[in-house]
């Protein structure tokens, strides 16, 4: 994802009182671990559907489309 389109789901998830920060504490994984996911460094089913869930629509997909399937099917939940 390109920086613009992450600004894009900050600006997003912080309209809904959700931070990179807040979806990490939640789920238990490290902010820079969802910042990772979130630029595509590192694939994490679990921390896809959280930003998911919390904008109401998937920003992965082509059309930003609600209810779009999460991941690729090669999720891999590392440590944070």
């Amino acid at each position: 994802m390109s920086t613009s389109q992450i600004q894009q789901i900050r600006g997003a998830l912080l309209m809904r009182g959700h931070t990179f920060a807040s979806i990490a504490a939640e789920i238990g994984v490290s902010r820079s671990h969802v910042t990772y996911v979130a630029h595509g460094r590192t694939v994490s089913a679990r921390v896809r559907k959280a930003i998911t869930d919390k904008l109401g629509r998937d920003p992965w997909a082509k059309d930003g489309a609600a209810g779009a399937p999460h991941g690729n099917g090669q999720a891999s939940e590392t440590a944070a």
